[in-house]
């Protein structure tokens, strides 16, 4: 793995020429599911929390305990565009050899709880964190925005992959 610095704009800059990684033709509800979060349409949330469920899933990431992870974006309907837009851009960043894990962090000592994606890897290095911390502070300022919160980490376990 190649550490890579990211800018927001690399993150968060213009999507117009955004082409989903899947053919449409066959699956015609993802162009029309990636439109809608990428264009920020109105989702019916329900509906819309599922698919993006179904679609991180397709995009290689593990989403644990998807109630859980549904009834948070439920309540925190502004984050399903950010937490699709991180989640993608840490597929792209760590590849498939990497796992990534969607899970819903609840504190064990206090009423808090927010999304976490975990990257794990067979092995780590300083560019795994290194390239954590781009991608935090890449989103840190459309994060401070939204209603719920959500960080990009590692708990240096290996791939469950």
């Amino acid at each position: 793995m190649q550490y890579t610095q990211l800018t927001r704009a690399q993150v968060w800059g213009e999507r117009e020429n955004f082409a989903p990684p899947y053919n449409t033709s066959t699956r015609p509800w993802m162009k029309s599911l990636y439109e809608s979060v990428y264009e920020e349409r109105t989702l019916d949330v329900d509906n819309g929390i599922d698919e993006i469920i179904k679609l991180l899933t397709l995009d290689y990431i593990n989403v644990f305990r998807p109630e859980q992870v549904r009834v948070y974006l439920q309540d925190h309907a502004d984050m399903i565009r950010f937490v699709t837009i991180v989640c993608e851009t840490a597929v792209n960043l760590f590849g498939a050899d990497t796992h990534l894990s969607l899970e819903l962090y609840q504190d064990p000592e206090i009423d808090d709880s927010y999304l976490t994606l975990y990257v794990r890897q067979e092995n780590y290095d300083k560019r795994t964190t290194d390239t954590i911390k781009s991608l935090r502070t890449a989103y840190a300022e459309e994060l401070a925005k939204k209603s719920g919160w959500f960080i990009v980490t590692t708990d240096f376990r290996p791939s469950r992959a």
